[in-house]
């Protein structure tokens, strides 16, 4: 039995979070207390925020080390890069828009030689994906868009 220090009630261990940095191993709040407190909109909010914040840390390393060991390049080389194509898709032409093309383009790159061609939005990226890169599927999807208008 223990006492929660919210709403002082004595309770069966198993009414209670293990914690292991506490002598006794459980939290000092019941389950119904923690839930309590973590569902109010301030420690809510609080604790999504911090997170996101925790989250895009995480991403922003592991994406430098994706650039690198899948296309060989430094983030620098993907800025570069973006600032060549003055931050546009390269078949669309359209301008980065985290709401549009899910955050940062993608390296487009060939898939036999791995050769890096450049930065697209996410869409053309897939069109490219689902055409299996194939000319003749995209030069079709061309004419049968152009008969079907």
């Amino acid at each position: 039995m223990k006492t929660c220090s919210i709403c002082k009630k004595e309770k069966e261990l198993d009414k209670f979070y293990k914690d292991g940095t506490r002598k006794d191993g459980y939290d000092h709040r019941c389950k119904e207390c923690t839930k309590e407190r973590n569902n109010t909109p301030n420690i809510k909010k609080s604790k999504q925020e911090a997170t996101k914040k925790q989250n895009a840390k995480r991403k922003g390393k592991r994406w430098g080390y994706h650039l690198s060991k899948t296309y060989g390049l430094s983030e620098e080389d993907y800025f570069k890069m973006y600032k060549e194509q003055n931050g546009c898709c390269l078949i669309c032409k359209l301008p980065e828009d985290k709401e549009k093309h899910y955050g940062k383009f993608v390296v487009d790159h060939d898939h036999s030689t791995g050769k890096v061609r450049g930065l697209l939005c996410n869409h053309c990226n897939v069109l490219l994906g689902h055409a299996k890169e194939d000319v003749r599927i995209l030069e079709n999807a061309i004419e049968y868009i152009k008969e079907n208008k």
